[in-house]
């Protein structure tokens, strides 16, 4: 278990795509959720409750800089002459760029986030009498949008223009005309099936348990 701080000193549920940090144990680039703390440290896991979180390093520090009490040394920042000692397969001029672009990052990757933007019944799904509805709920949080099909498919195709990683997607049939009790009723059977599935916390709540939403009679 990762060591105590308030919560003030933390941010959490942060994500990285693998090109920011190693494994301090192995090296190996990290991809995931990670959090930080004031000191400037990063550490695995959405939170320090996390059981297997483990401290993170910027990428260059395994590509063989000299640190001195966790910073890059100043003498290898502020002189020209000095060499990196004992990594002989590392171009210093290569070196020199990556403490460049660690002192002066390049603008963070933008991605696209759902949005609310419901599809909403066409004249076709009156006459079928039925259509369908579409959610995401952010995984690190009690969060839900309902969002269009062509959104929904991006989410579900894991298309990387979309931060889909943070975002469970489904979709809800919904009944659109008929008996108005039996259109209510079967409305919420189909809300709680789906809920109880997926674990859907509150999602009713979400929908306002509105089950005649676009109910039209007939």
């Amino acid at each position: 278990m990762a060591k105590y701080y308030p919560k003030s000193q933390i941010k959490t549920n942060l994500y990285t795509e693998g090109n920011e940090y190693v494994l301090s144990s192995t090296n190996k680039k990290y991809k995931g959720y990670y959090y930080k703390i004031s000191t400037g440290e990063v550490f695995s896991g959405q939170t320090p409750e996390y059981e297997l979180t483990e401290r993170l390093l910027p990428i260059f520090i395994s590509e063989g800089f000299v640190w001195e009490d966790d910073q890059p040394s100043n003498r290898f920042l502020l002189s020209p002459e000095y060499k990196p000692q004992n990594t002989p397969n590392l171009k210093y001029s290569n070196v020199v760029n990556s403490v460049y672009n660690f002192i002066n990052p390049p603008s963070k990757l933008k991605y696209l986030l759902p949005v609310y933007n419901p599809s909403l019944p066409t004249e076709n799904d009156y006459r079928i009498g039925k259509f369908t509805r579409y959610f995401c709920k952010k995984t690190n949080e009690l969060l839900y949008i309902e969002i269009n099909k062509d959104t929904y498919l991006n989410l579900i195709k894991k298309n990387s223009e979309y931060l889909w990683q943070l975002y469970l997607p489904f979709e809800l049939p919904w009944q659109l005309t008929g008996d108005i009790e039996k259109v209510k009723t079967t409305n919420s059977n189909v809300t709680k099936l789906i809920q109880q599935r997926l674990n859907l916390t509150n999602f009713n709540l979400y929908l306002k348990e509105d089950y005649l939403k676009y109910y039209l009679e007939t």
